[in-house]
Protein backbone atom coordinates (compact mmCIF):
# COMPACT_ATOMS: atom_id res chain seq x y z
CA UNK A 1 0.00 0.00 0.00
CA UNK A 2 2.79 2.28 0.46
CA UNK A 3 4.40 1.71 -2.62
CA UNK A 4 1.35 3.15 -4.92
CA UNK A 5 1.45 6.76 -3.17
CA UNK A 6 5.19 6.73 -4.16
CA UNK A 7 4.87 5.28 -7.50
CA UNK A 8 2.45 7.90 -7.85
CA UNK A 9 4.71 10.53 -6.46
CA UNK A 10 7.46 10.02 -8.73
CA UNK A 11 5.39 9.95 -11.76
CA UNK A 12 4.44 13.33 -11.23
CA UNK A 13 7.52 14.39 -10.07
CA UNK A 14 9.09 13.15 -13.42
CA UNK A 15 5.93 15.09 -15.38
CA UNK A 16 7.18 18.44 -13.86
CA UNK A 17 10.62 18.26 -14.70
CA UNK A 18 9.79 17.50 -18.39
CA UNK A 19 6.80 20.03 -18.60
CA UNK A 20 8.56 22.65 -17.60
CA UNK A 21 11.48 23.14 -20.04
CA UNK A 22 9.10 22.14 -22.65
CA UNK A 23 6.14 24.94 -21.48
CA UNK A 24 9.32 27.53 -21.45
CA UNK A 25 10.37 26.92 -24.93
CA UNK A 26 7.07 27.02 -26.27
CA UNK A 27 5.14 30.02 -23.96
CA UNK A 28 8.81 31.48 -23.15
CA UNK A 29 10.21 34.98 -23.84
CA UNK A 30 9.79 35.81 -27.18
CA UNK A 31 12.62 35.97 -29.56
CA UNK A 32 15.63 38.59 -29.29
CA UNK A 33 14.55 40.24 -32.74
CA UNK A 34 10.92 40.66 -31.43
CA UNK A 35 12.04 42.55 -28.35
CA UNK A 36 11.59 46.63 -28.76
CA UNK A 37 13.65 49.43 -26.68
CA UNK A 38 11.20 51.58 -24.46
CA UNK A 39 12.33 54.21 -21.99
CA UNK A 40 10.56 53.41 -18.40
CA UNK A 41 9.70 56.84 -16.48
CA UNK A 42 9.77 56.04 -12.91
CA UNK A 43 6.59 57.66 -11.71
CA UNK A 44 7.89 58.58 -8.43
CA UNK A 45 11.15 60.10 -9.15
CA UNK A 46 10.29 60.68 -12.52
CA UNK A 47 14.09 58.95 -13.55
CA UNK A 48 13.91 57.55 -16.55
CA UNK A 49 15.53 53.45 -18.06
CA UNK A 50 15.59 52.35 -21.21
CA UNK A 51 13.99 48.58 -21.30
CA UNK A 52 14.08 45.93 -23.86
CA UNK A 53 10.35 44.45 -23.94
CA UNK A 54 8.39 42.24 -26.48
CA UNK A 55 6.65 43.45 -29.12
CA UNK A 56 3.35 42.21 -27.78
CA UNK A 57 4.38 43.64 -24.33
CA UNK A 58 4.04 47.24 -25.37
CA UNK A 59 0.46 48.20 -25.60
CA UNK A 60 -0.06 47.56 -22.19
CA UNK A 61 2.67 48.63 -21.07
CA UNK A 62 2.01 51.89 -22.39
CA UNK A 63 -1.44 51.86 -21.06
CA UNK A 64 0.00 51.25 -17.43
CA UNK A 65 2.62 53.73 -17.56
CA UNK A 66 1.62 56.77 -18.74
CA UNK A 67 4.96 58.36 -18.87
CA UNK A 68 6.89 55.68 -20.95
CA UNK A 69 7.85 56.39 -24.53
CA UNK A 70 9.36 54.43 -27.72
CA UNK A 71 10.81 57.73 -29.70
CA UNK A 72 14.25 56.97 -28.34
CA UNK A 73 16.87 58.72 -30.41
CA UNK A 74 19.64 56.86 -32.23
CA UNK A 75 22.17 55.05 -30.28
CA UNK A 76 20.25 54.33 -27.14
CA UNK A 77 21.20 51.27 -25.68
CA UNK A 78 19.54 48.92 -22.89
CA UNK A 79 19.63 49.58 -19.50
CA UNK A 80 21.27 54.02 -20.20
CA UNK A 81 19.06 56.46 -18.45
CA UNK A 82 16.63 58.34 -20.90
CA UNK A 83 14.46 61.40 -20.10
CA UNK A 84 11.22 61.89 -21.49
CA UNK A 85 10.93 63.99 -24.70
CA UNK A 86 10.03 67.25 -25.23
CA UNK A 87 7.65 66.97 -27.53
CA UNK A 88 4.94 64.62 -28.56
CA UNK A 89 5.03 60.87 -26.59
CA UNK A 90 5.30 58.24 -28.70
CA UNK A 91 4.49 54.67 -27.34
CA UNK A 92 3.80 52.38 -30.09
CA UNK A 93 5.63 48.62 -31.13
CA UNK A 94 7.63 48.83 -33.97
CA UNK A 95 6.77 46.92 -37.23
Amino acid sequence: MTKRPRVIGLALAGTMLLALPVSHHLWGAPPAGNKQLICHVDETTGTGKVLEIAKQAIPAHCAHHLRDFTNLPAGTVKGAACTPPTGARVCVAAP
